[in-house]
């Protein structure tokens, strides 16, 4: 097993050499870029993929890590009755699959208020499992291609 770690809201480590900025853990958006995270309904994120599912922070340019804001944040914080709408497999799978569309950019994470919620570890293990046989099959076809070359 394999441990990954990031920097996220704390010190901008970017261009500084400021005490508490260590190389050993790089910041999260050096690397990575996210969608937008402020969204006050359920309809602000389905009604308008091309905006809910934009680079909002980050290496929008070619990341290496894709991060997909699922969440509806009211003024008084997050919201249990739109989770169980946006956690729920159809929800969560129409969001993935139009947010790769737009961006070209394959999903690595995807952050949700209230993760017992609805059918979040189902469509991500799923669809992990699809990608890692898509793997494999690549490195199998390299594999004979190489061997005959």
């Amino acid at each position: 097993k394999q441990l990954l770690l990031f920097k996220h809201n704390g010190l901008n480590c970017l261009n500084t050499s400021d005490d508490g900025c260590t190389k050993r853990i790089p910041e999260f958006f050096k690397y990575a870029v996210e969608t937008r995270y402020e969204f006050d309904s359920v309809a602000a994120i389905k009604d308008n993929y091309s905006y809910s599912c934009e680079g909002d922070r980050g290496f929008v340019a070619n990341p290496d890590f894709y991060h997909i804001n699922n969440f509806v944040t009211k003024i008084i914080g997050p919201s249990i009755d739109a989770a169980k709408t946006i956690n729920e497999r159809s929800f969560l799978e129409k969001r993935i699959s139009e947010c790769e569309r737009i961006t070209k950019f394959n999903a690595n994470i995807v952050s949700v208020d209230f993760w017992q919620q609805g059918d979040l570890l189902e469509v991500a293990q799923e669809i992990n499992k699809v990608r890692a046989k898509s793997l494999r099959r690549r490195s199998l076809r390299k594999y004979i291609y190489d061997w005959f070359h």
